[in-house]
């Protein structure tokens, strides 16, 4: 069964769309290990970071969607299932809570 499944992702079906926030090294290493990996089962849509402003190319067809303050908008607009967190993106340990405060939030509404 599980090969089945594999080979239905690869074909574009059983994908969950995903964000990656943080376009920096880490964030694009990510990307392009999940884009090459087809079974992965992500389906990314973009990045969100704090410096790179929303339509700049990252890397291959994946463009940065916006900043943080957007990434609500961008999980309702691409209907995101997944969020990918470069954690070398982040000075502080605040950022990452108040994103896992802001999904958390989102997902009792």
């Amino acid at each position: 069964m599980r090969r089945g499944i594999y080979t239905l992702r690869g074909h574009g079906y059983f994908l969950s769309p995903a964000l990656i926030v943080g376009a920096n090294d880490e964030g694009q290493t990510l990307a392009s290990q999940l884009m090459s990996w087809k079974t992965s089962g992500f389906l990314i849509a973009g990045f969100i970071d704090k410096k790179l402003s929303a339509g700049e190319p990252v890397i291959g067809h994946l463009r940065c969607l916006g900043h943080l303050d957007d990434l609500d908008a961008m999980i309702k607009r691409y209907d995101v299932e997944e969020i990918i967190l470069a954690s070398s993106a982040f000075s502080s340990r605040d950022g990452l809570l108040d994103i896992f405060q802001a999904v958390r939030c989102r997902q009792r509404n």
